[in-house]
């Protein structure tokens, strides 16, 4: 793994969307300025995540603890807990003779997680219906708000945040613990595929109208019809990612080709 990948661990995405056009996370922080607040091994956790998620850290590439854990200047107790947290999260898979690689879905495993997601997302639409409040729908109009904005500034880091906070924003809405929880882990796990997605889309004005409806149906508490929207509305970003991950995985064994 590059000691220049490693030493981005730190508030990647913050210095990312500050720089607006850029496309991926700055890589120059060091390690151990983010999210003092956190268990160390949360920590840890939180800064693999965003550069597994974010294509910094390639799917099916290893994690050597020992390397790992000297770039970060951390020792490898922590590190190990931190892992056991991504492999909970289905980001990294740690196998029997101790070794760590970034999972690497297939596009079977992709295309199945996708379709379960979308159902998720239709049935959080339905719930949060019955029992959102005045905050939630507010809170979804900020989000279209600065993803407009984000889009006006090229800022496709910033609008990536917003697209993600405005989902989860849904899934809360419903008061249910259980599908929250279940939406919020699928999500991570299909997080670095809507990611490079976003990246790749075109069609701004489309996806601006379909949030806007989005939160029309919500305020209008229309449950039936808020399914129907946001299963369409992932089915089309759904192309992009798949698009996206091919593509990536094209650029992998490309690399690896050349290595």
């Amino acid at each position: 793994m590059p000691k220049a990948v490693i030493e981005a661990a730190a508030a990647a995405m913050p210095a990312a969307a500050a720089a607006a056009a850029e496309p991926r996370p700055d890589r120059a922080a060091p390690v151990a300025a983010a999210l003092d607040l956190q268990p160390l091994p949360r920590r840890i956790a939180s800064q693999l995540r965003d550069l597994i998620i974010h294509d910094m850290i390639k799917p099916g590439e290893r994690i050597v603890e020992q390397t790992l854990s000297d770039e970060l200047g951390v020792s490898r107790t922590p590190l190990r807990e931190a892992l056991k947290i991504l492999a909970l999260e289905g980001l990294v898979r740690v196998f029997p003779n101790k070794r760590t690689l970034v999972a690497d879905p297939s596009p079977t495993e992709i295309k199945n997680m996708l379709r379960v997601y979308a159902t998720l997302e239709g049935l959080a639409g339905e719930m949060a219906c019955e029992n959102r409040d005045d905050a939630d729908v507010l809170a979804l109009r900020g989000y279209q708000e600065r993803m407009i904005a984000a889009r006006a500034e090229g800022d496709r880091i910033g609008y990536f945040r917003e697209n993600q906070a405005f989902h989860l924003r849904i899934a809360r809405a419903t008061r249910n613990d259980t599908l929250i929880e279940l939406h919020k882990t699928l999500n991570l796990r299909l997080h670095r595929i809507r990611f490079l997605g976003i990246m790749r889309q075109s069609d701004w004005s489309s996806v601006s109208a379909q949030h806007a409806a989005i939160i029309d149906a919500l305020e209008a508490r229309d449950g039936q019809l808020l399914k129907r929207l946001l299963i369409d509305h992932l089915d089309a970003a759904w192309v992009r990612a798949e698009q996206s991950a091919q593509a990536a995985r094209f650029r992998s064994r490309s690399d690896a080709e050349d290595a």
